[in-house]
């Protein structure tokens, strides 16, 4: 399964900070993650169109989703809400983009409650 998570609204940082964390995640070792720059569309910031995408088995989205609650809290809890970037993740399933999910969240009770419900959202899509 091919899942893309943005932070819109970011610093310059954290997704690269992101990306550490999960790498370092002992369970998400054999999952492909791969960063992507999407080429910047007018009134974009560059970082905004950079985004992580995961080659995961459906087994494995838990794992991903508790890590990502994880990083979450760490990084955003307190900060306030205007300040914290959106939590956006996407999933195509037809190469032509017919079938969609897209879930985001900027809170961190959203986000929690979101992640919490990936693993079930994406095995029933």
């Amino acid at each position: 399964m091919q899942i893309t998570l943005r932070l819109v609204d970011a610093d310059a940082d954290e997704l690269g900070a992101l990306e550490d964390w999960l790498r370092s995640e002992r369970a998400l070792r054999s999952v492909r993650i791969r960063r992507e720059h999407a080429a910047t569309r007018p009134g974009d910031m560059g970082l905004l169109a950079d985004c992580l995408q995961f080659a995961i088995e459906s087994g494995l989205v838990g794992v991903l989703a508790q890590s990502l609650i994880d990083y979450w809290r760490s990084r955003t809890g307190s900060r306030p809400a205007e300040d914290r970037p959106v939590l956006r993740i996407e999933r195509v399933d037809a190469p032509d983009g017919t079938r969609t999910v897209t879930i985001e969240a900027r809170d961190p009770e959203t986000a929690e409650a979101m992640l919490r419900e990936l693993p079930s959202t994406f095995e029933s899509s």
